[in-house]
């Protein structure tokens, strides 16, 4: 075998073996490229905060549930804690599952009651 034909080898070899390094190089740098960076929790801006049902009819203690849900400006939905209140009857939180929370009201007798759902942060009230 001459020498040029064992040059010629060795030099093919090496650089194969470069090429293979760019590439896995160049992956890396593509993959690290397109992670997102980790941020820190944003609290989310609620710009609405919508109760359902909006109006109800009971007998006096009779009980009626309720959800709220906020919404930020962009219309996704906003994960912020709710309390309840209301203007008479008895209301207990009833819990929250997937930025959706529930309330249920009992009416205390005969009259206009008003259920109020109040998203903090923001104090938007629905």
């Amino acid at each position: 075998m001459t020498f040029l034909h064992k040059l010629a080898r060795r030099l093919a070899r090496l650089k194969a073996g470069t090429l293979a390094a760019v590439a896995v190089v160049s992956a890396a740098a593509a993959i690290v490229g397109c992670e997102q960076p980790v941020s820190q929790f944003v609290t989310p801006t609620v710009s609405r905060l919508v109760v359902s049902p909006q109006v109800v009819t009971l007998q006096p203690d009779q009980a009626q549930d309720f959800m709220a849900v906020g919404f930020t400006p962009t219309g996704d939905t906003a994960q912020v804690d709710v309390t309840w209140s209301t203007s008479r009857g008895s209301l207990s939180d009833k819990g929250t599952k997937g930025g959706r929370h529930y309330g249920q009201y009992r009416n205390a007798g005969c009259g206009t009651s008003t259920v109020t759902a109040t998203a903090h942060p923001g104090n938007v009230t629905g």
